[in-house]
């Protein structure tokens, strides 16, 4: 019985020492608080306002507020976008028509008549009957091309002009690189891939000929002359 009384006591005295401590640790705490307090020169913590209780009225204002907020800011960021956009649509042009726009760019300009007679067309022409007219130029174009390339015979090296074919390329130079029956592959002055035309496409250019060196005269030319002064007599030249 004595012995547990003892251990009964001994663990008594543990559990008062161990709150000894966290009460002397707690203490120290706050002396150190209190002395960085007064070393910073800091006021003491102010007490905290009481919380503001709303009423039912005032809770369902206060919602009704956000949400208004809430709405114009969306608002804001859609009519923002928006103008955003028909700026970009603005300064993009009409769309589809960056292509076409392109492609006019491309073209080979028309000469006086060339103009009027398409103008006409146009005025004269509906819609289908221009696509079945285009359609019927671009075979003939094409059939002449063919045709004409068959009698055409193009030395590589020569050098060439473009007078049909590619817009792009109608009145440009270059070199041909190889030549086949109807078609050939032309260096272009300017452009670094090849291009592959109708013989029919291009006319060879005349080289220039090449200087002739200057004959010289002939060496005795001028040897008659010295011997017919030899032979003249004295007496002839003086009266001379």
């Amino acid at each position: 019985m004595s012995n547990e009384n003892t251990a009964a006591g001994n663990g008594q005295a543990a559990s008062d020492k161990q709150s000894s401590n966290i009460d002397a640790a707690l203490a120290a705490a706050k002396r150190r608080k209190a002395a960085k307090a007064g070393e910073g020169g800091g006021a003491p913590e102010a007490a905290k306002a009481p919380r503001k209780v709303y009423t039912d009225e005032e809770r369902i204002a206060n919602t009704q507020k956000l949400n208004a907020d809430r709405a114009k800011r969306k608002a804001d960021r859609k009519k923002a976008t928006d103008d955003k956009r028909a700026e970009a649509a603005k300064n993009r042009g009409t769309p589809h028509m960056s292509k076409v726009e392109k492609a006019a760019k491309g073209l080979a300009p028309m000469d006086g008549d060339t103009e009027t007679f398409f103008n006409e067309i146009k005025g004269a022409l509906g819609a289908a009957q221009i696509d079945i007219l285009t359609a019927h130029l671009a075979f003939y174009s094409r059939a002449s091309a063919t045709k004409g390339s068959l009698e055409i015979k193009l030395a590589p090296g020569a050098r060439v002009k473009i007078v049909s074919g590619s817009p792009k390329l109608i009145g440009k130079t270059g070199t041909v690189a190889k030549w086949q029956r109807v078609r050939c592959f032309i260096l272009v002055d300017g452009i670094a891939k090849e291009q592959y035309l109708f013989n029919a496409n291009v006319e060879a250019l005349e080289e220039p000929a090449a200087a002739e060196a200057p004959s010289e005269p002939p060496t005795d030319a001028a040897e008659p002359a010295a011997e017919e002064q030899a032979a003249t007599p004295p007496a002839e030249v003086a009266a001379a």
